[in-house]
């Protein structure tokens, strides 16, 4: 999943369409990882 979801930020990125509130995206990954193993 993380590893997912970090390409698709990159690939985003890559292609301007990323939002730019999105702010560190490897934060954003840490909470997707925590809210994962909470399941």
């Amino acid at each position: 999943m993380r590893s997912q979801v970090r390409h698709l930020i990159r690939f985003a990125y890559a292609r301007g369409t990323a939002p730019d509130e999105l702010g560190d995206y490897e934060d954003v990954l840490a909470e997707l990882y925590e809210g994962d193993k909470n399941r």
